[in-house]
C-alpha cells in the first residue's frame, strides 16, 4: 500500500493526462513559424489596436497596446493548434484508408504537422484550413471531420521598446508573396 500512494502521486503530478486524447494523440500542439505559405517575419503594420502579452497566452500579463497603424518588427512565432481529425479516403504513407489521423499546425501549400501511429510527422494533404473542410490544393487523400482550430502568436517589437507576444492575425504586411491580407483571420 505504501508503494502505491507515491506512485499515484507521481503519475498525477508528472504525467500530463489532460494532454492526451482517448486514442493517444495529443489534444494540443505548439509548432514553430507561421500558419500560411509566404509568411515572413519583417516590418509589419498593426491592423487594429492589439494587446501585447508577456507570454504567448491571453492569460499572461498584458504589457501594453499597439495602436492601429503602428509599425512593428515581427520576430518569430508559434502556432498553438488543437487536433483536427482527418479521415483518410486512401492509403497515405503507412496509414490505411479508413483510418483517422490528426492534423495540427498548417505551414502552407497543404502541409501540416500531423499525428499518426504514436508520432508527429509532416505531410501534405491537399487542403488549407482557409478553404474549409474540402480539398482545395490538389490530390486529396481524405477529408477533415472538423475545422482546424489554432492561434498564431507572434513575437513583435516596437522601436520605442514595447516587446512581447500578440495575435499574429492582427497585422498586415506579413505575406512575402503579396497575395494575402491575413488581418482578421482567426482559426
Amino acid at each position: 500500500m505504501k508503494f502505491y500512494v507515491p506512485l499515484v502521486l507521481w503519475l498525477l503530478c508528472c504525467f500530463p493526462l489532460s494532454a492526451l486524447a482517448g486514442d493517444g494523440h495529443p489534444e494540443t500542439f505548439i509548432g514553430p513559424g507561421c500558419p500560411f505559405e509566404g509568411c515572413t517575419y519583417q516590418s509589419w503594420t498593426v491592423a487594429k489596436d492589439t494587446i501585447v502579452y508577456e507570454k504567448p497566452s491571453q492569460n499572461s500579463k498584458a504589457l501594453g497596446t499597439l495602436k492601429k497603424g503602428t509599425k512593428v518588427e515581427g520576430k518569430y512565432g508559434e502556432v498553438h493548434s488543437i487536433a483536427a481529425p482527418f479521415l483518410l479516403d486512401k492509403d497515405y504513407r503507412k496509414d490505411k484508408a479508413g483510418e483517422t489521423i490528426w492534423l495540427y499546425t498548417y505551414y502552407g501549400l497543404g502541409f501540416f504537422d500531423y499525428w499518426s501511429k504514436g508520432k508527429f510527422k509532416l505531410g501534405s494533404f491537399g487542403l488549407s484550413p482557409y478553404g474549409g473542410l474540402r480539398c482545395t490544393l490538389g490530390d486529396c487523400v481524405g477529408a477533415l471531420l472538423e475545422k482546424p482550430k489554432f492561434t498564431w502568436w507572434a513575437k513583435v517589437s516596437k522601436k520605442q521598446g514595447l516587446q512581447g507576444w500578440a495575435n499574429g492575425f492582427d497585422f498586415t504586411d506579413q505575406d512575402g508573396f503579396g497575395e494575402y491580407d491575413v488581418q482578421g483571420w482567426s482559426y
